[in-house]
């Protein structure tokens, strides 16, 4: 290999890498969200759900959401699919995408059951209770 690609190849690296997380589109304000959860994307790099929404009008919206966390720290916290359940109501404390339509990035998920999860490290509880206790170490 000549030494301009490798230089090119050495360039291009850290540019992709950093592209992924990037994290410019979600501010730093948080807010709720709730509704039925119709899909869950166990994959990496990053867990994800789709839910679905009622609107103001009554109307149905398709929402993506993306937890801050990977797959390993969820499986090494002692989470798996089986916790989640389709068709049941959950709740989502995180970002909405200022760029993408009905875009989340969340920190906490609330289970129809009372248990909260933890989907990005160093966060607190938020909806906290006696069930969610466990949870909390989740990232520690």
């Amino acid at each position: 290999m000549n030494s301009r690609a490798v230089i090119v190849l050495a360039l291009s690296v850290p540019l992709s890498a950093a592209a992924h997380h990037s994290r410019s589109h979600y501010p730093d304000e948080v807010q709720e969200l709730a509704g039925e959860l119709v899909a869950v994307h166990w994959v990496n790099p990053h867990v994800g759900f789709t839910i679905n929404v009622t609107n103001e009008d009554g109307q149905i919206e398709e929402w993506r959401i993306e937890g801050a966390s990977n797959l390993g720290s969820m499986r090494r916290g002692g989470i798996d699919e089986s916790f989640f359940t389709i068709g049941e109501q959950v709740a989502f404390l995180g970002s909405v995408s200022v760029r993408r339509e009905r875009d989340m990035l969340t920190s906490n998920m609330l289970l129809e059951n009372g248990r909260e999860i933890l989907l990005a490290p160093n966060v607190a509880l938020h909806w906290s209770n006696a069930d969610v206790a466990e949870f909390a170490l989740f990232f520690e």
